[in-house]
């Protein structure tokens, strides 16, 4: 059975804790059991995603939200974020090795990486000024079984 879980809020740093709060919560509360380390990643890619909405979507735009729906399956987590920040198809960004990063004197930009290794699916569409790109976690996919 999906249990989906619903929050729209004011996209600003200050509520990032809230959303990493709601995503943990809604997973404990469908009371379906999944994998902790499931549940522990795929919070961490959803933190870092809403970040990146915060920083480079909305551009420090105060006025601008998130819709976080998180879906709990048996065999799966879902979690559709929507905003309507400017354009970020993850799905085109090929962020650079941590190699190359540490050779150019880089530090972060990690974040799209973790997001891309942690979640096992990613779709992305921009309908009516709108993003909505959906992060998927398939309960106790190990990395290492994922094909590229």
């Amino acid at each position: 059975m999906k249990k989906i879980f619903i929050m729209d809020m004011l996209a600003d740093e200050k509520y990032l804790l809230t959303i990493r709060n709601f995503f943990t919560e809604s997973v404990k509360g469908s009371g379906i059991p999944l994998p902790v380390d499931d549940v522990d990643y795929l919070e961490l890619a959803v933190n870092e995603f809403c970040e990146n909405i915060i920083r480079y979507g909305y551009r420090g735009r105060y006025n601008g939200r998130i819709l976080l729906k998180v879906a709990v399956e048996s065999d799966r987590i879902s979690v559709i974020i929507i905003d309507r920040g400017e354009p970020h198809n993850i799905l085109e960004f090929d962020p650079a090795s941590h190699e190359t990063l540490v050779e150019k004197g880089v530090q972060g930009k990690l974040g799209i990486k973790m997001i891309k290794t942690v979640c096992d699916r990613i779709y992305y569409k921009r309908l009516k000024g709108k993003n909505k790109t959906m992060l998927v976690k398939i309960a106790g996919k190990k990395q290492a079984d994922k094909k590229e």
